[in-house]
């Protein structure tokens, strides 16, 4: 069966401090079963994400506005739209923070759909 609806539609989650929200665009709740998108915002000021790999997971990120500053395998990265950020499994990566006074919009696509965040220390 195809799905149509509006982002604003699909079930979010935001944070206790209500910075940052996340929407399940495609996953296994809609039917999808091997891959998801999210769309992801962190207002200004918003922490960290918390620096982590996947073990099995691969993600894309595409950033639709706003600009942030990104930790990748130790480097700092500064992105805004139409930046795209591809990690493989096992790449270590988090967002530092929310740069100027826009919100920080971007797709997250990842295959497989699991759960597999590993933290570790920048």
């Amino acid at each position: 069966m195809v799905l149509v609806f509006h982002a604003e539609e699909a079930r979010a989650k935001t944070s206790e401090d209500k910075r940052r929200s996340e929407r399940e665009l495609a996953s296994e709740e809609h039917g999808v079963k091997n891959f998801f998108i999210h769309l992801e915002s962190l207002s200004p000021g918003a922490g960290p994400t918390g620096y982590h790999y996947h073990k099995v997971k691969e993600t894309v990120f595409f950033v639709l506005r706003g600009r942030g500053k990104l930790l990748l395998e130790g480097a700092e990265y500064e992105v805004g739209p139409n930046h795209v950020i591809v990690m493989r499994p096992g790449e270590r990566h988090g967002i530092l923070e929310v740069l100027g006074e826009e919100e920080f919009e971007f797709l997250e696509v990842g295959a497989p759909p699991v759960e597999d965040r590993v933290p570790v220390e920048p």
